[in-house]
């Protein structure tokens, strides 16, 4: 599957990727080593894609990223993802959390990653556009649709 991220600023990314980064290692201590929000190998997958996509940005103005995987790991990635949003990111119009300065830096990366990981989706049909099309309806952001 081939999911596509971007045109957009670097600095959009660069902001979102230092939040990601920081709410990542809150979630994994915050209920111990024991019994973490995100699971140690999914960690360690984010903090590679994280940086991978800080070597993008620092590169240039414009941050774009094409990554090719299997539909599975992208769905089981993607699901992780969403819980580290949910759980972190003040999102948006509709979000209650809006308690930083950052957010309207980071919205174009976040939009681009979330619209563009379920496009992808879609494309693959059955489940995988199914999955979306649920979470399309259901993403508690004005700006994902």
């Amino acid at each position: 599957m081939l999911v596509e991220v971007g045109p957009v600023p670097s600095a959009s990314a660069l902001a979102y990727i230092a939040f990601a980064r920081g709410m990542l290692a809150e979630l994994v201590t915050r209920h111990g080593k024991d019994t973490p929000s995100v699971a140690p190998d999914m960690a360690a997958e984010f903090e590679r894609t994280l940086d991978r996509w800080e070597e993008i940005a620092r590169s240039g103005p414009v941050f774009s990223w094409v990554y090719e995987r299997d539909v599975e790991e992208i769905e089981y990635q993607f699901v992780a993802f969403v819980r580290l949003v949910l759980e972190g990111d003040p999102i948006g119009r509709t979000s209650e959390r809006v308690d930083d300065d950052q957010i309207e830096l980071r919205r174009p990366f976040r939009v681009a990653l979330v619209n563009g990981i379920l496009t992808a989706l879609e494309r693959e049909g059955g489940g995988s556009a199914a999955l979306a099309a649920e979470l399309r309806a259901d993403w508690p952001d004005d700006d994902i649709h």
